[in-house]
């Protein structure tokens, strides 16, 4: 009895364990093929065959979608790909879905060597300044932007300038297929450990949770490479330089020079302006202390406005020595019950000493 209980359980475990690898193999073939990609972009040495594939299935899959709307997919590829469609709605009639994912790559081929060589022949002009006039070395970080986010991207100074800035425009597509591959892969491991949780309910329909697991986890694959694939893609296609044109650059940089030098220019002689017209005042002082005025014995019989000859008369006595103080005199005291001075025959206490 003993021997068949431990048979039991030893069988029960061996299940469990089989049951667990079962699981495991469908991830495990995942994630080799992300890794393969991720290990591709890494090296580098096949990473544009790699992105011809990319844009390639991404078409396939675009067609697919909008495999009967013309303007659907006029609208899908240009949101995706960044281009119009390279045949007309004529044209479009009598062309099979292989057709169409031809031309489509094609152009989206072409006008991404495009983008790349436009980021080359951009970044040229500072890449040849640093080398040359001021001598750097080591690595460097060139800022390209995809219109929403900006990427710092990494590379060899000195490498750059020796093959035409080729390495950057690699150094990029390396950057765009790593970001993408990871925040995928992240994504469907949570998706996976989501859906191996789940499907464990399929026991109580009478369904085998294997069976379920594999053909989610087949659509779970496919919208991880439709994302991925889609938005490395659109980053590739959308790439541009991060920083203005260089003959922009220098032409504004000399315009900021000239304007603080005329900035500092003008500050100058703002400072120097008080001080200059404070020697003139001193100058014209002296020049004209002591010498007598040819108009001081004429006066005019009529004033333009009234009052203007007591004003020159103030203003020449401004400064004229003023005389001696004369002592006040005390005026004689005037009693109450005297007459008052005015004359109206009244006491002065009845008239103006009223209330004294």
């Amino acid at each position: 009895s003993i021997e068949n209980a431990q048979k039991r359980v030893a069988e029960n475990n061996f299940g469990i364990r089989k049951r667990l690898v079962e699981f495991d193999d469908v991830m495990n073939a995942q994630r080799k093929g992300v890794y393969g990609r991720r290990q591709n972009a890494l090296k580098g040495e096949r990473i544009g065959t790699d992105i011809a594939n990319m844009v390639y299935e991404v078409s396939e899959a675009i067609i697919g979608r909008n495999a009967n709307d013309y303007d659907a997919l006029s609208d899908d590829v240009r949101k995706t790909l960044s281009i119009e469609l390279p045949f007309t709605a004529e044209e479009y009639a009598h062309l099979n879905a292989g057709r169409m994912v031809e031309e489509i790559a094609e152009a989206a081929l072409t006008h991404l060597q495009r983008s790349k060589e436009k980021i080359e022949q951009g970044v040229a002009p500072y890449i040849k300044e640093f080398v040359e006039e001021r001598g750097a070395t080591g690595i460097v970080g060139v800022p390209i932007s995809d219109g929403r986010r900006m990427f710092n991207i990494r590379t060899d100074i000195s490498e750059a300038y020796s093959n035409g800035c080729k390495s950057v425009s690699k150094a990029w597509e390396k950057a765009v297929l790593l970001s993408s591959i990871d925040k995928a892969w992240q994504e469907q491991l949570r998706e996976m450990d989501d859906l191996r949780r789940n499907v464990q309910n399929a026991s109580y329909e009478q369904k085998d949770p294997l069976v379920i697991y594999k053909l989610e986890a087949y659509e779970l694959w496919k919208q991880m490479l439709w994302n991925m694939n889609s938005k490395a893609v659109s980053t590739l296609m959308r790439g541009r330089l991060g920083v203005p044109d260089y003959e922009e650059a220098k032409a504004a940089e000399a315009k900021a020079r000239e304007e603080a030098a005329a900035k500092a220019a003008e500050e100058q002689k703002r400072q120097q302006g008080p001080k200059m017209n404070n020697q003139q005042g001193i100058r014209r002082e002296y020049s004209t202390a002591g010498t007598p005025n040819p108009y001081a014995n004429y006066s005019t019989t009529r004033d333009t406005y009234p009052g203007e000859t007591a004003q020159r008369q103030a203003a020449r006595n401004v400064n004229r020595p003023a005389g001696p103080v004369q002592p006040a005199k005390a005026q004689p005291k005037i009693g109450r019950n005297d007459p008052c001075p005015c004359g109206s025959g009244k006491k002065y206490k009845n008239c103006h000493g009223r209330g004294m």
